[in-house]
């Protein structure tokens, strides 16, 4: 079976920790603690988000595999790569149904300057209550990248309407 990156992020496709190596990434999950270890940037992980992988492919941890990687790389929360997943997948942002007339507000932010900066820019705007065509501008972005951005928090559970 073949399924996006996020299905793993969101699903019980994995019954433990697990391993792949893919677009030129080694990505371990965690689902019980939802969190992922990898080395790299935000960026690093977008041909993985936009890939379909196969539940094949995962390499099941051992206890002590899952030791040594936990001693060798900091845990990430399982909420940046999805975001990153949704954020990228052209798709998705283009079927959401966010009013740029809607006042949102973004109750958790993440660390999005340095891989992201549009991006970064249009979230802080978001984290002041404000409609997403506001954002847009504050931001100094186009609305279609502000929704996007906003879709994005909006999946993983970080935006509401307000």
């Amino acid at each position: 079976a073949r399924h996006a990156l996020a299905s793993y992020l969101t699903g019980r496709l994995l019954p433990g920790p697990a391993r792949i190596e893919t677009a030129h990434v080694v990505l371990t999950l965690d689902p019980r603690n939802r969190q992922f270890y990898a080395k790299g940037a935000l960026f690093v992980f977008e041909d993985c988000c936009k890939q379909v992988l196969r539940r094949g492919d995962w390499r099941d941890l051992s206890s002590t595999e899952f030791a040594q990687v936990k001693s060798q790389l900091k845990p990430r929360a399982y909420a940046e790569l999805h975001w990153l997943c949704v954020y990228v997948d052209d798709r998705a942002y283009v079927a959401a149904e966010l009013g740029a007339d809607t006042r949102y507000r973004l109750i958790q932010n993440l660390q999005l300057q340095n891989d992201y900066p549009r991006a970064a820019r249009a979230a802080q705007a978001l984290e002041s209550r404000c409609t997403l065509a506001a954002a847009a501008i504050t931001a100094g972005v186009s609305l279609a990248e502000a929704q996007r951005v906003a879709h994005a928090f909006d999946v993983v559970g970080f935006l509401i309407p307000d």
